[in-house]
């Protein structure tokens, strides 16, 4: 499936739509990800109708650690678990 670049965030799970958007932490004041929910009725007025089609559809979250074989998505759900990001250090 051939999504348009501004759909790229864009992510559908079950019944509900999502976005993966960018935002600081307030604590650490890193940028993270989060998945912001999203009405169909607004994606359909900014995008239009023929937007929901490219929109990617998975049947459920599920959280799925893996470090070293680190899938986003699993069998059609989508993957929560992120990847550690630092090496670990040894002793």
């Amino acid at each position: 499936m051939i999504v348009s670049k501004e759909l790229k965030a864009f992510f559908r799970v079950g019944d509900d739509f999502f976005e993966n958007v960018e935002k600081i932490n307030i604590r650490t004041g890193k940028i993270e990800e989060v998945h912001a929910k999203r009405k169909k009725t607004t994606i359909t007025d900014d995008f239009g109708k023929k937007a929901i089609e490219q929109i990617p559809k998975y049947k459920m979250f599920i959280n799925f650690p893996s470090n070293n074989d680190y899938k986003r998505i699993i069998n059609n759900c989508y993957n929560l678990y992120y990847p550690i990001m630092h090496e670990p250090q040894l002793k």
